[in-house]
């Protein structure tokens, strides 16, 4: 890299190699090397987070890594279900699972993804112009996964008006609309 920087700077290469996609060849390999770093910086940095607890600097962490749009590695993909989990999104932890099975379907990620399957089902919630309610489970929630789970559609209910993903599994009510979710 030294040779090739020393000659573009004495002006003696020119640089109108180009990959397929039209961009100089350079330019190619270097961005791929440096979001290469920046996966690995980021996955250290995830993986240091999550081993001191410190859930929403890995969720910030996560969300950077994602955007670099590479396949995440399965430790990766079980942060992933686990901090999507603990914000109450049960079917990106559901998405998340699938992926981690499909690089390494161990014990783990299998018996998570039956009790999910066991215990959730998948919802698909409109409110219309003019309907309004509090999402309301008929009976008490315990879990804290499956709390967050409800808290989680009633905020995207009440920002958006819809909510699509998986709900545990038992009666609702929104205003004076009764419906079950059942499992799969």
């Amino acid at each position: 890299m030294r040779v090739l920087l020393a000659a573009i700077v004495a002006g003696s290469v020119s640089l109108s190699l180009t990959s397929m996609a039209g961009v100089p060849a350079h330019e190619v390999s270097v961005s791929n090397d440096v979001t290469t770093a920046e996966y690995n910086r980021l996955s250290d940095r995830l993986s240091r987070l999550v081993k001191k607890g410190q859930w929403a600097g890995a969720d910030r962490i996560y969300r950077e890594l994602k955007e670099l749009n590479l396949p995440l590695s399965f430790s990766e993909l079980l942060i992933c279900a686990e901090l999507e989990r603990r914000a109450g999104d049960l079917q990106s932890t559901y998405e998340c699972l699938r992926s981690a099975a499909k690089v390494e379907g161990t014990r783990e990620v299998i018996d998570w993804l039956v009790t999910l399957e066991e215990n959730t089902g998948e919802v698909k919630i409109y409110l219309e112009r003019g309907q309004s309610g509090e999402l309301l489970a008929a009976q008490p929630v315990f879990l804290p996964e499956h709390q967050a789970a409800l808290d989680f559609a009633a905020m995207r209910l009440s920002s958006t008006r819809q909510f699509e993903g998986r709900l545990p599994v038992g009666s609702y009510s929104i205003g004076e609309l009764q419906f079950e979710v059942t499992k799969e």
